[in-house]
Formats: structure tokens, sequence, C-alpha cells
């Protein structure tokens, strides 16, 4: 009965993943087609409002949907979704248009006409510039960028759930070998009690 339950989660899982992923990539594919102004007004739109709010890393964000789409897609129901790498590309998109705009915080077109990161990068940019100035923030900005980049890349390496049979099993083991340690000094305890009567003898 479990095991049928698990195998109906299992592809209940799946099957939500399996529609994630598609719309995932399905948005990827007219934001980008919206970016090149080739997705009619739908697609239009949503490039459009994309790039008032993040200017440049707009591209980022297609970038982040496409793979997060096709990982989705890719990813076992017996895997558990990474959140880490989720907060991980959405940090990385931010910083993407605070680096973006860093450089234009003083010019008055640059939210006009959609270059730069942003109202997000300008928001951000402004908070890094005010607290390190331009080239300690770029500095820092880079850092925490590479970081993040290495976040999503290295595969991280699950630990292995011990089930309670393996639990029992190693226990058992562990008892016998603490048995049999303890008969080998109780041995060796005895050998050394009988060296004094030896000595007497002679």
């Amino acid at each position: 009965m479990k095991k049928r339950k698990k195998e109906k989660d299992l592809i209940e899982i799946k099957s939500n993943r399996l529609i994630a992923g598609s719309i995932l990539i399905s948005l990827a594919i007219i934001l980008f087609l919206g970016l090149i102004h080739a997705a009619g007004p739908v697609g239009y739109y949503l490039a459009h409002f994309l790039q008032i709010i993040f200017g440049w890393s707009s591209w980022a964000i297609f970038i982040v949907l496409l793979v997060f789409g096709f990982y989705l897609l890719k990813l076992t129901p017996e895997k558990k979704l990474s959140k880490r790498k989720i907060y991980a590309a959405i940090v990385l998109v931010l910083i993407l248009a605070t680096l973006f705009h860093i450089f234009f915080l003083n010019d008055k077109n640059s939210l006009k006409k959609n270059y730069g990161g942003g109202y997000v990068g300008y928001a951000f940019a402004w908070i890094f510039n005010q607290l390190f100035g331009v080239w300690t923030s770029v500095f820092l900005l880079l850092i925490a960028f590479f970081v993040l980049l290495t976040i999503l890349v290295i595969k991280t390496k699950k630990t292995k759930k011990i089930s309670p049979e393996e639990k029992i099993s190693f226990l058992q083991t562990l008892k016998e070998k603490v048995a049999k340690k303890n008969k080998l000094i109780r041995k060796s305890e005895q050998g050394i009690k009988k060296i004094p009567q030896e000595v007497k003898k002679l």
C-alpha cells in the first residue's frame, strides 16, 4: 500500500515539474522574442515591463527561466528541487542589474530609455554607491556574482539517508566488535595475572 502511494506521489511530482518546466521554457521563449521585438503585443509588453524594472538584466532573466525550465524537466522525481540554486539565481539577477546601473547613476535618461539596470538596478546601485563608492561596489558585486555562479554550476552531493534496517545492522555489527574487543581484553588480563604465578614457581 505504501509502495503504491509512493509511486503515485512520484508520478504527481513528475507531472507537476513537467508542467512547471514547460511554462518556464515558454515564458523564456516569449521573453526572448519580445526582447528582439518579434513576439507580438504580449511579448513586447512583457519584455518592456521587465526592461523598465531590470534593464539589461532582462536578458539574464530569460537565461534563468530557460535553464530552470530544462532543469525541472531533467530533474528526477526522487530528487528534491534545490532552493539554494533558486535563491542564488534571483540574487544573481539583482547583482547584474546593480552592476549594469552602477555607472549610470547620474544619467537621467537611463531609466527613461531602459538602459543600465532599470529601477531595481538604480535602487541597489544607489545604496551600494552611498555605502562603498563606485569601484569598491563593483569589486564586491563581482565577487558575489562569481560565488553565486559557482553555486549554480557546481553539483551538490546529496547525503544518503540511512534506513532503520541499516541502522539496526550497523548497531549489531558495532555490538559484535565491542564484544570481541572485550573478550580480547579479558584474555590479556588473564595472561597478565598468570605471569606472577609463573615467576613464583621459578
